[in-house]
């Protein structure tokens, strides 16, 4: 992750896709980081749910990276 911020928050989002594009979650968790160096990369590791799941034949796993979730808004940081 390249951050623009010092400090701030993510959420990961694991679907299961369909044919036709739609999803269905899977799995979702908050990243939050502090005291990182704006425009240096860094290694993330969201802690994702765990879950047991069988991926339907023609399906594929999405993962979608957000920076705004109403669901989590009590974690960003001020600003």
């Amino acid at each position: 992750m390249i951050p623009h911020e010092e400090s701030g928050t993510f959420v990961a989002y694991f679907y299961d896709e369909g044919p036709l594009g739609l999803g269905k979650l899977i799995s979702n968790a908050p990243y939050t980081f502090h005291g990182r160096t704006p425009g240096r990369p860094f290694p993330v590791d969201p802690e994702l749910f765990s879950t047991a799941y069988d991926v339907p034949a023609g399906h594929r796993l999405t993962l979608v990276i957000d920076t705004v979730d109403p669901l989590y808004t009590e974690h960003d940081p001020t600003g």
